[in-house]
């Protein structure tokens, strides 16, 4: 759901809000699913929303993109050797 590492706090959560879910609704594994799914949609719905966009950008589909990309990431690079952020 997202690029920048989210994925093992997504999933430690996830975990803990499925089992608080079964364990609440021990004897409806339904009622536990529903719950599960709309309280940890919470966390992953923001997280997705702009997924396509930053994929679009880090991966992109033709080659005017790549040239885009690799531009900016080449002044990004600049950027950060003149504030000395290169080690």
């Amino acid at each position: 759901m997202s690029l920048f590492g989210d994925g093992s706090t997504l999933a430690i959560a996830g975990a803990h809000t499925l089992a608080t879910a079964l364990a609440e609704n021990s004897a409806d594994h339904d009622a536990a699913s529903r719950q599960y799914q709309a309280q940890h949609g919470k966390l992953v719905r923001p997280k997705q929303k702009n997924l396509s966009l930053i994929a679009s950008i880090l991966v992109p589909k033709t080659q005017l993109g790549i040239a885009v990309r690799d531009r900016a990431l080449g002044i990004l690079r600049l950027y950060a050797a003149i504030k000395g952020w290169v080690p």
